[in-house]
């Protein structure tokens, strides 16, 4: 979350920063973060002036810090005083940031409120802030924070004074805002050891159960000024707790997400107490062993003993992630995201699972999403994977490259208006398609704008067969996104007979994911079946949003999980990167158009089955066969020793994200050495091997973000660190929509309609990587497509590949153990 151009470019040490209620305990706080990063001239503003030993051993350890350090007492309500101070500021260094801390309270019930009650939480707070914001306008401030509260938000049983002199500050930091002027109002919950909340907390005030510790908060306040936004509120809550301490009959229905009751299940809890009460670590091995076996059954629908290997039943990376995202919130710990990958039998999992369980002793998750944000206008900044994706948008000449759509051959009659409202619902339940993007000073954001519609229309045809009709349906693949204003979703319904329709649905990647695709696509069709025979909907309940995970990000990246990624992908990626350099047919062009084309490529279950084998007995997926293999493949054309290639993951290791729609998916740079031509392909497997497991548990950290700190060059619409991208999917993430993806006479049923898929258009639009294989894995075969840049390849260069490409998976297959010197698979 600490932004470090932020940080070294703002707080200058030439300058002077106003710190009011600067020598209370939160005050001294701010200002010894403030010293941390940098600033070297503060002003701490307070009524009374040093009154205490601690008070003046803070302000000496500021000094120790290296920072100037002038305190100046002044009645901040007094606008006499408040020029006064402003001036001294000035003049000890010109003046670039206040933060506005002061506050009193003065609690009371409605009935027992006074004037002169209302006047003494005003005075710092509403006067202060007023006398401040008049006093600085015409001064060119960086910032100028005003310390708000949540009571102003969520209210607070007898402050009602104190909510309403916190809302004061709100609206004038937007005010502000609308002047052109800098302002933020971060409405904080509770701080701990510090402040009125501390005093509060003595109290028993406990609504909000949680506090803010104050290395938490001054985190926080570094990652909000880097952010370009005028109003967060900041809440560490328990919602169970908050709920059941509201008055009965109250109604909170921004919270309402918030405040539904969670259920645990009985055998949940009937399991920890057996495992608590077992007399032996063999009884609780035991029951541990019970309870996979029937989680195992659910995610791969077989039952496995207790000695057989996961692989041998199918497991992939992301049934792998399921796993650990059950496993960790069924116990409430924190698990690897490839554990049941790298103990892959029952016998190996319930081990290694007892063994973080017991040291656990019921600590709960760290990193869990504990704060709500909420920002004026419903103004988020974008993803880090957004942004590429908005400044590909904005500057790539195949803009189109960046959509997601499906054409969906229907061979029965449809409802014409339950397919629209079935497409208004999937907006209304998805934050994420309610997004519209845009550039505001700079910063990369988004906002939600309610009330959108998906653009539908259908198109009455005359025409013998659906080719005649695939110019227009591919132009209406290829018709642009309005970023800026939505919708991001599209249905186009285009009909020859009454039981001859294509369904062509779209959407832009800023918004959705493969992963998502998948989701609305599920969704889409009991929604449909709702609005065309009032069928009982069964689609399960909302429990979190995009922009949740927008907040749980942020907090993630800023704590020690963040910390954690950061520190094994700079070591991953330590050292010269070399851009991999594939011959080309035509010269590489200065700005990447992203005109590309794709090339059908398919391996049957001959070739299919003993490379699955292969890779069940050296403890792998069929997955890091083929990564492997390809990463063989481009070191036999590039002549290159250190290969990078872009992995996609869904960047889902919360158990609570798993299922929302967003563009919550990233890339893992897979890197290999080969420094030994002599090594077998086996020992190089195990090399990938290991690489990808280690990737897959370090997952979340933005690629883009990465890029940043390594402070490797970027190009114009050209890729992250690689420009070459490998993934294969399972085909069970479509789960029943997965046959729509491959043409041909196989059909689904979905209530009354017949569906099928369809290749009247391309694939693809464009191409985001110079070479992208794309694969999906079915359980006899493996089919997709290899997307190339039509401006560097030729259509014969790529099936030349293709070739060659399968000719080396034959070679593995045959004799895994030769040297990779020996595996030559080229004319």
């Amino acid at each position: 979350m600490r932004n470090e151009k932020f940080l070294t470019s703002h707080f200058s040490p030439l300058s002077s920063y106003l710190i009011t209620g600067g020598l209370g305990g939160l005050g001294l706080k701010v200002a010894a973060w403030l010293a941390a990063q940098g600033a070297r001239h503060l002003v701490l503003a307070g009524r009374r002036g040093v009154e205490s030993e601690s008070t003046q051993r803070a302000i000496s350890e500021l000094e120790e810090l290296g920072a100037q350090v002038l305190v100046v007492q002044a009645d901040i309500s007094q606008a006499v005083d408040v020029s006064r101070l402003i001036t001294t500021c000035q003049n000890f260094a010109p003046l670039k940031g206040i933060i506005h801390a002061a506050g009193v309270i003065d609690d009371g019930i409605i009935l027992q409120q006074t004037a002169d009650r209302f006047a003494k939480v005003f005075a710092p707070k509403v006067w202060g802030c007023w006398h401040l914001h008049q006093a600085s306008q015409n001064i060119p401030l960086d910032f100028f924070v005003s310390f708000s509260s949540v009571t102003s938000l969520l209210g607070n049983g007898g402050q009602a004074n104190y909510a309403a002199a916190n809302a004061f500050m709100d609206g004038l930091m937007a005010q502000r805002r609308v002047q052109g002027l800098p302002g933020l109002s971060i409405n904080w919950g509770g701080w701990a050891e510090v402040g009125l909340a501390e005093r509060e907390k003595a109290k028993g005030r406990e609504k909000i159960e949680d506090w803010i510790a104050p290395q938490q908060g001054v985190a926080l306040l570094g990652y909000l000024l880097s952010q370009n936004t005028t109003q967060v509120g900041v809440i560490p809550v328990n919602w169970t707790k908050f709920g059941k301490q509201l008055p009965v009959g109250s109604h909170f229905p921004v919270l309402s997400h918030f405040l539904k009751p969670k259920t645990i299940t009985s055998s949940k809890n009937s399991l920890r107490q057996q495992l608590a009460q077992a007399a032996t670590i063999e009884e609780q091995l035991l029951l541990l062993k019970q309870h996979l076996r029937t989680e195992i059954e659910t995610i791969l629908g077989v039952a496995s003993t207790d000695e057989q290997s996961f692989f041998d039943l199918g497991m992939d990376s992301l049934m792998s992630i399921q796993v650990s995202n059950r496993l960790a919130t069924y116990f409430n710990v924190s698990l690897p995201t490839a554990i049941s990958l790298q103990y892959p039998t029952i016998e190996q999992l319930a081990t290694q699972l007892l063994n973080i369980v017991n040291k656990a002793n019921d600590i709960t998750m760290p990193d869990k999403v504990t704060a709500a944000l909420m920002m004026t206008h419903n103004d988020y900044p974008q993803l880090y994977n957004q942004q590429e994706c908005y400044i590909w948008h904005e500057q790539a000449a195949n803009k189109a490259c960046m959509q997601l759509y499906l054409p969906i051959h229907i061979q029965s009659p449809v409802n014409v208006t339950a397919l629209q409202k079935a497409l208004n619902a999937l907006i209304e339940r998805h934050e994420s398609l309610q997004m519209t993007f845009s550039q505001q000073q700079g910063a990369l954001r988004q906002q939600i704008k309610p009330g959108q519609t998906a653009d539908f229309k259908q198109v009455e045809l005359e025409c013998n067969t659906w080719l005649e009709v695939a110019p227009m349906i591919l132009s209406s693949a290829q018709q642009l996104f309005d970023l800026a204003q939505g919708p991001l979703l599209r249905g186009h319904l285009f009909s020859r007979a009454i039981n001859e329709h294509v369904l062509l649905i779209v959407t832009h990647h800023i918004a959705v994911d493969a992963t998502s695709f998948a989701i609305l696509l599920t969704e889409f069709w009991p929604l449909y079946q709702f609005y065309d025979h009032d069928q009982p909907l069964t689609l399960p309940p909302i429990t979190t949003t995009f922009t949740n995970f927008i907040t749980w990000q942020s907090s993630m990246l800023a704590g020690l999980e963040g910390q954690r990624l950061k520190t094994y992908w700079h070591k991953q990626l330590a050292g010269q990167l070399y851009p991999l350099h594939l011959p080309t047919d035509y010269p590489r062009r200065q700005v990447e158009r992203h005109y590309g084309a794709c090339y059908t490529v398919q391996f049957e279950a001959e070739l299919i089955q003993p490379l699955r084998q292969l890779a069940q007995h050296e403890g792998g997926t069929l997955y890091m066969v083929f990564m492997t293999a390809f990463q063989l493949f481009l070191h036999h054309y590039t002549k290159q020793n250190d290969i990078l290639v872009s992995m996609n993951v869904s960047n889902r290791t919360q158990p609570d994200f798993a299922h929302i729609v967003g563009y919550l998916s990233d890339i893992l740079p897979i890197r290999i050495k080969i420094v030994d031509q002599e090594i077998t392909w086996r020992e190089l497997l195990q090399q990938v091997r290991l690489t990808i497991l280690e990737a897959i548990n370090h997952q979340g950290y933005p690629i883009k973000l990465l890029a940043q700190e390594l402070n490797l060059p970027s190009e114009p619409s050209r890729p992250t660190l690689s420009p070459i991208w490998f993934t294969m999917l399972p085909h069970h993430l479509f789960q029943e929509t997965a046959a729509l993806l491959q043409p041909g006479p196989e059909a689904i049923q979905q209530g009354d309609l017949r569906l099928t898929g369809l290749d009247i258009i391309p694939a693809w639009l464009g191409n985001w990587y110079e070479l992208e294989l794309n694969l999906i894995e079915y359980p006899d075969m493996i089919t997709g497509m290899l997307v190339y840049s039509s401006d560097l390849f030729t259509e014969a260069t790529v099936a030349q590949w293709v070739a060659h490409l399968r000719q080396l998976l034959k070679l593995i297959a045959a004799d895994p153990t030769q040297p990779i010197s020996k595996l030559s698979f080229s004319q």
